[in-house]
């Protein structure tokens, strides 16, 4: 195949990356996700593999910045980094795949879906991780699709995203040279949209929640602010109605070392007997030079029966990667904070108000669900419901409230359990194991309703999980096979190339 000009590969790019952001939220066009890798094939093999992969690196940083322009507003300095940290896979994935010698099915159309799973893999396993906005998370809105990840995870959705475009771009170039080949390829392909994975309905009746946000902003740290908003979660948790078995505040909803507080801890006891309801409460905890995330869950009577320490912390958010290595690079990010994670996972059991039940909770602070395999620890210790607790003030308005959530949607049906979210300042609401939102905090401001930065409270029914799903018991499985795949590919192609 010749080469194509320099213009052809950058429209292409152009088209890629722009489907690429407008994929995600606060745009949320799900179409754009079959587009974007249709797009960025064509770039590579539009122009030579040095120039499309750099062109892509330079576009998909531009991307990243227009993306993940929340960031901007926790750290300037960072941003740039985490954007060229995620531009990086995108010519990544240019790069390999505008290789010459790839001209069989296989490595035309199955190499670049298999290559683009390894580096979403890749992205979510290695280093410090920051696997956010997959590409299969831009389907969130399509059950069909969500579903699929059941079987495979959101990977295997990323997969199919790749797989079609990489067969019609295959089916078009061989066209003139084998239509009765090409025809039978394409043949598969309405197969992909009329694939239906069934999923189970949950029972109803696992437990009742409460949640309660006041979407408390940056002054929350200030001592008059803090007093003001621990009231406020406190007028919310009492006015819940009908009772609830547990309430759940936001990541930091007591922005203070809340067990060395004795006054602090009378106030939260006499919250407990008043609702009746445990509590599970973001907090922060010290532990000798060691300051962690943390969420403390109490008892109705207001006894800490357990903690749990966030171990997945945000980078240039919470700690400023390598600093643990080169401690001088905090220093760089003053802005950061110097959080240190958590080690293990640990289950909430909560005894139910009218049942000798209990129920199991699996806490996740903030970004923690944007890693299914620390998901699955918890699931896999007997968690029936995830609960997550986030912070979300700290990035404006914007489309990170929504892309995070889609994130908890997959997480759901991934595993089949249901999924509570407290967040402040983001979307809180209970996730049923089929993606279903059934419930959230919203307000209606003259006809427009509201889901982020809003104040109030829910009580809500929540369902059992269903039947334990593949992803659940076998978890990355697909992932690592595709990692497997594209590793022996370009082994194979370097033995080639020597000998």
């Amino acid at each position: 195949m010749r080469w194509g000009t320099g213009r052809e590969a950058t429209f292409w790019g152009c088209v890629g990356v722009a489907a690429w952001v407008g994929a995600f939220a606060p745009h949320e066009i799900w179409i754009l996700g079959w587009i974007c890798p249709g797009a960025l094939l064509l770039l590579s093999r539009k122009a030579r593999p040095g120039k499309a992969g750099t062109l892509a690196l330079f576009l998909g940083f531009v991307g990243a910045l227009i993306s993940l322009q929340w960031l901007a507003r926790v750290t300037l300095v960072g941003m740039p980094v985490v954007c060229l940290y995620v531009a990086l896979y995108l010519a990544a994935f240019v790069y390999l795949c505008s290789k010459r010698d790839r001209e069989t099915y296989l490595e035309r159309v199955l190499y670049p879906a298999c290559l683009w799973v390894a580096l979403e893999i890749t992205r979510a396993r290695f280093s410090y991780g920051f696997p956010w906005n997959l590409l299969g998370y831009s389907q969130v809105k399509i059950p069909v699709w969500v579903g699929l990840s059941r079987w495979g995870g959101v990977y295997l959705v990323s997969f199919l995203l790749v797989l079609a475009p990489a067969t019609l771009l295959y089916v078009a170039e061989r066209w003139k040279e084998d239509r009765r080949s090409a025809l039978s390829l394409l043949a598969f392909l309405p197969f992909l949209f009329l694939a239906r994975v069934p999923i189970p309905e949950p029972e109803p009746g696992l437990f009742r929640v409460g949640l309660v946000s006041v979407n408390a902003g940056y002054e929350k740290w200030d001592q008059a602010a803090f007093e003001d908003q621990l009231w406020r979660h406190r007028f919310w948790t009492e006015a819940l109605d009908p009772p609830v078995d547990v309430v759940v505040w936001s990541e930091t909803a007591v922005p203070t070392y809340l067990l060395e507080s004795d006054s602090l801890m009378e106030f939260m006891a006499e919250m407990a007997r008043n609702s009746g309801s445990s509590l599970v409460i973001g907090t922060l905890r010290a532990q000798g030079h060691r300051t962690y995330n943390s969420a403390i869950l109490l008892d109705k009577e207001g006894v800490v029966k357990d903690t749990y320490d966030k171990i997945r912390l945000v980078p240039f958010g919470e700690f400023v990667p390598g600093a643990e290595y080169l401690p001088f690079l905090q220093n760089w990010f003053p802005e950061v904070g110097s959080e240190s994670p958590g080690k293990e996972v640990t289950v909430f059991e909560i005894p139910l108000r009218e049942t000798d039940r209990t129920v199991k909770l699996g806490p996740v602070i903030c970004y923690e669900g944007v890693f299914p395999e620390l998901c699955r620890r918890f699931l896999l210790q007997d968690a029936q419901c995830l609960v997550n607790m986030t912070n979300e003030a700290w990035y404006g308005e914007g489309g990170m409230q929504r892309q995070h959530l889609a994130t908890y949607v997959f997480r759901a049906v991934e595993f089949g359990v249901p999924v509570v979210r407290a967040a402040n300042a983001g979307v809180s609401c209970v996730i049923s194991p089929t993606g279903e939102i059934l419930g959230r905090i919203a307000e209606d401001f003259g006809g427009v309703v509201r889901e982020s930065f809003v104040e109030g409270a829910l009580s809500q029914d929540v369902p059992w999980p269903v039947a334990r799903t593949f992803y659940l018991r076998f978890g990355d499985l697909f992932a690592w096979i595709a990692l497997a795949l594209v590793v022996t590919w370009e082994g194979a192609r370097a033995l080639r190339v020597c000998c």
